[in-house]
Protein backbone atom coordinates (compact mmCIF):
# COMPACT_ATOMS: atom_id res chain seq x y z
CA UNK A 1 0.00 0.00 0.00
CA UNK A 2 2.79 2.35 0.92
CA UNK A 3 4.50 1.99 -2.33
CA UNK A 4 1.62 2.62 -4.48
CA UNK A 5 1.39 5.81 -2.59
CA UNK A 6 4.97 6.79 -2.69
CA UNK A 7 4.33 5.77 -6.49
CA UNK A 8 0.84 8.33 -6.87
CA UNK A 9 3.40 11.52 -5.17
CA UNK A 10 5.60 10.61 -7.44
CA UNK A 11 3.44 10.90 -10.28
CA UNK A 12 2.05 14.25 -9.31
CA UNK A 13 5.39 15.59 -8.45
CA UNK A 14 6.76 15.18 -11.60
CA UNK A 15 3.59 15.93 -13.56
CA UNK A 16 4.00 19.43 -11.59
CA UNK A 17 7.64 19.77 -12.25
CA UNK A 18 6.36 19.51 -16.09
CA UNK A 19 3.65 21.90 -15.59
CA UNK A 20 5.82 24.09 -14.03
CA UNK A 21 8.59 24.20 -16.67
CA UNK A 22 5.78 24.27 -18.85
CA UNK A 23 4.33 27.47 -17.43
CA UNK A 24 7.93 29.17 -17.25
CA UNK A 25 8.74 28.30 -21.17
CA UNK A 26 5.17 29.97 -22.09
CA UNK A 27 5.71 33.03 -19.61
CA UNK A 28 8.73 34.18 -21.70
CA UNK A 29 6.57 33.67 -24.99
CA UNK A 30 5.95 37.47 -25.95
CA UNK A 31 1.98 36.76 -27.58
CA UNK A 32 1.45 34.63 -24.14
CA UNK A 33 2.59 36.97 -21.47
CA UNK A 34 -0.25 38.86 -21.16
CA UNK A 35 -1.98 35.90 -19.46
CA UNK A 36 0.88 36.07 -16.44
CA UNK A 37 0.31 39.28 -15.75
CA UNK A 38 -1.78 40.85 -13.04
CA UNK A 39 -4.37 37.53 -12.88
CA UNK A 40 -7.00 39.29 -10.71
CA UNK A 41 -6.96 42.95 -12.58
CA UNK A 42 -9.40 42.40 -15.61
CA UNK A 43 -11.12 39.15 -14.49
CA UNK A 44 -10.27 37.34 -17.31
CA UNK A 45 -10.77 33.47 -16.67
CA UNK A 46 -7.87 32.36 -18.46
CA UNK A 47 -5.44 34.73 -16.63
CA UNK A 48 -7.29 33.36 -13.52
CA UNK A 49 -6.87 29.86 -14.32
CA UNK A 50 -2.86 29.87 -15.13
CA UNK A 51 -2.78 31.78 -11.58
CA UNK A 52 -4.56 28.98 -9.99
CA UNK A 53 -2.80 26.58 -11.55
CA UNK A 54 0.78 28.09 -10.51
CA UNK A 55 -1.22 28.56 -7.01
CA UNK A 56 -1.78 24.70 -7.28
CA UNK A 57 1.75 23.70 -8.02
CA UNK A 58 3.04 25.67 -5.68
CA UNK A 59 1.22 24.70 -2.92
CA UNK A 60 1.73 20.75 -4.14
CA UNK A 61 5.65 21.25 -3.86
CA UNK A 62 5.43 23.37 -0.46
CA UNK A 63 3.77 20.49 1.13
CA UNK A 64 5.62 18.01 -0.11
CA UNK A 65 8.97 20.15 1.22
CA UNK A 66 6.59 20.39 5.19
CA UNK A 67 6.05 16.83 4.82
CA UNK A 68 9.95 15.52 3.85
CA UNK A 69 10.52 18.01 7.13
CA UNK A 70 8.23 17.02 9.28
CA UNK A 71 9.47 13.28 8.61
CA UNK A 72 13.12 13.43 8.66
CA UNK A 73 14.70 12.03 11.26
CA UNK A 74 17.36 14.57 12.11
CA UNK A 75 15.77 17.41 11.12
CA UNK A 76 17.93 19.66 13.32
CA UNK A 77 21.04 18.89 12.18
CA UNK A 78 21.04 17.83 8.44
CA UNK A 79 17.91 18.27 6.45
CA UNK A 80 18.43 22.25 6.21
CA UNK A 81 22.24 21.55 5.21
CA UNK A 82 21.64 19.15 2.33
CA UNK A 83 21.40 20.74 -1.16
CA UNK A 84 18.74 18.87 -2.68
CA UNK A 85 16.82 20.41 0.15
CA UNK A 86 18.03 23.44 -0.28
CA UNK A 87 17.54 23.77 -4.34
CA UNK A 88 13.73 22.50 -3.01
CA UNK A 89 13.52 25.37 -0.46
CA UNK A 90 15.03 27.77 -2.84
CA UNK A 91 12.42 26.16 -5.93
CA UNK A 92 9.32 27.69 -4.11
CA UNK A 93 10.88 30.60 -2.58
CA UNK A 94 9.82 32.69 -6.02
CA UNK A 95 6.07 32.10 -5.79
CA UNK A 96 5.97 33.39 -1.94
CA UNK A 97 8.40 36.08 -2.45
CA UNK A 98 5.90 36.81 -5.77
CA UNK A 99 2.80 36.94 -3.97
CA UNK A 100 4.36 39.36 -1.38
CA UNK A 101 5.18 42.00 -4.33
CA UNK A 102 2.25 41.25 -5.47
CA UNK A 103 0.29 42.66 -2.18
CA UNK A 104 2.39 44.75 -1.32
CA UNK A 105 3.81 46.58 -4.76
CA UNK A 106 1.95 48.09 -7.92
CA UNK A 107 1.06 44.57 -8.23
CA UNK A 108 3.13 43.16 -11.02
CA UNK A 109 6.68 41.74 -10.27
CA UNK A 110 9.98 43.94 -12.04
CA UNK A 111 11.29 41.73 -15.44
CA UNK A 112 14.13 41.04 -13.93
CA UNK A 113 11.71 38.81 -11.46
CA UNK A 114 11.67 36.07 -14.24
CA UNK A 115 15.56 35.30 -12.89
CA UNK A 116 14.02 34.51 -9.76
CA UNK A 117 11.59 31.99 -11.48
CA UNK A 118 13.96 29.94 -12.83
CA UNK A 119 14.98 28.90 -9.46
CA UNK A 120 11.92 27.01 -9.65
CA UNK A 121 13.73 24.25 -12.40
Amino acid sequence: RRVRVGMAWGAIDLVCILVTVSMLVLETIPNLSEYFENPFEDGTWHKVAVYMIDVVVNLFFTIDLIIRFATYTDRNKYFIARPLNILDMLAVLPFYVEIIVFFTASGSPPPQFLALKVCRL
